[in-house]
């Protein structure tokens, strides 16, 4: 039954993403999290389950016959997270939203389309979708509904990427860093250098691999992550406090690092710079920045400053926004197929024991029902009543197999 399929979300629109943590799955010691699924699944008689979890939301996907009454959420939240039977049911209610039937499979196609993000048109929901979905059949969590949703969302995502533009236009601060950047034309044998090796100059790091820079140098405060953002890159590692002194000249400077005090100051710029007079490219991703104001009036080189990347940021969102009624016009017109394909799966598992249930009419008409008159004959009309009882039993497999298709093709028109 389509109607079986059911959604229970909380997501950044309705709680503050800080606060979603309570609404995962909370497991124990060493219990593992499929372990944990499962017991939820075993205890409220759930036949199929996903679970995913983002940054911004928590979505439980369920296949089941039971009603998502008030019951049943405040018993399935409070095997989630046992701590939260201290909050008030109604407070709990008002941050979940519930979706059956066909409004599940919407929301499930929203979401892994990145319709109904936060940040709309990033494809790592899909990724984290397909991830969840895997996890789910991996530990036996899910079957073959699941399996079906998996292939539509697919299908549809595909089709809302490739008629829409809601993927264009990066966001991401080092996406949209690295783009700055390209557009100077740096040569790629230029020296680049950068002090912090947190997860936004990895990611950088990673985007000057992609485009083919060779030589790297990381400076961060822990020694041991600068030697290991310096593996991947085939770099150079030093402590920040080395900074003056092992670095004398740099093509691209970037800095993203967690001091609240500038780290690049006259000095240490006049010292890091000091061979290289060709024009240096600065980018400077921290909060505060991490270079003086000094130094930008003593000195002439490019400049990019997140404070710029973020109104770039929120131009390119606003595009991608704008994209999103196409994207649901996409999703809408899927919603029809998946029912359809759902439908005729539904009737082949109806019908998948129907040949042997002919069989055994068949054998009972034949050993039992008519056994004496079969005794009777002789051998030429018992081997026609035996090949008519054949025929008959392949006719009356073939026709409601072509009547429900036919069913369906109409339907489909």
């Amino acid at each position: 039954m389509i109607d079986y399929f059911k959604v229970i979300t909380i997501t950044h629109h309705v709680i503050d993403v800080s606060e979603i943590d309570a609404y995962v799955v909370k497991t124990d010691g060493d219990v593992p999290i499929a372990q944990k699924l499962a017991a939820i699944k075993s205890s409220l008689d759930i036949e199929e389950l996903c679970y995913l979890s983002t940054c911004n939301r928590v979505s439980y996907m369920l296949y089941m016959e039971a009603e998502l009454d008030l019951d049943f959420i405040k018993r399935f939240f409070d095997l989630v997270n046992p701590q939260l039977h201290l909050m008030d049911e109604g407070h709990l209610t008002s941050l979940v939203s519930v979706y059956e039937g066909m409004e599940a499979i919407q929301n499930i196609f929203e979401v892994a389309c990145s319709v109904d993000s936060m940040v709309v048109g990033e494809r790592e929901i899909y990724r984290q979708f397909r991830d969840a979905i895997a996890f789910s059949k991996e530990h036996g969590l899910t079957g073959d509904n699941f399996r079906m949703i998996d292939r539509a969302t697919v299908e549809t995502a595909k089709r809302v990427y490739a008629t829409t533009r809601i993927g264009e236009k990066p966001l991401s601060i080092a996406a949209l860093a690295m783009d700055s950047l390209l557009a100077f034309q740096p040569d790629k044998s230029c020296k680049v250098v950068f002090l912090g090796a947190g997860e936004t100059n990895q990611l950088l790091g990673k985007f000057f691999k992609r485009h083919l820079f060779e030589r790297f140098v990381v400076f961060n405060r822990t020694l041991s992550r600068a030697q290991e953002m310096a593996e991947s890159l085939q770099g150079e590692a030093f402590e920040m406090s080395q900074l003056a002194e092992v670095l004398d000249d740099f093509d691209v400077l970037v800095v993203c690092t967690a001091s609240t005090q500038p780290i690049v100051d006259v000095e240490t710029f006049r010292k890091i710079g000091s061979k290289n007079t060709d024009q240096k490219i600065v980018i400077d991703l921290s909060v505060p920045c991490n270079i003086h104001k000094q130094v930008f009036e003593q000195f002439q080189f490019n400049f990019i400053n997140i404070d710029e990347l973020k109104v770039l940021a929120e131009k390119n969102l606003a595009f991608r926004k704008q994209e999103i009624s196409l994207a649901k016009e996409v999703i809408h017109q899927s919603l029809p197929i998946f029912r359809n394909i759902y439908q005729q799966r539904q009737l082949e598992r109806a019908l998948a024991d129907l040949p042997k249930e002919i069989k055994k009419v068949k054998q009972k008409a034949i050993e039992e029902v008519f056994s004496d008159r079969m005794a009777k004959l002789d051998e030429p009309a018992k081997q026609l009543v035996l090949d008519m009882m054949d025929y008959f039993e392949k006719k009356s497999i073939s026709i409601p197999m072509k009547t429900a298709k036919k069913a369906f093709e109409l339907d489909e028109h």
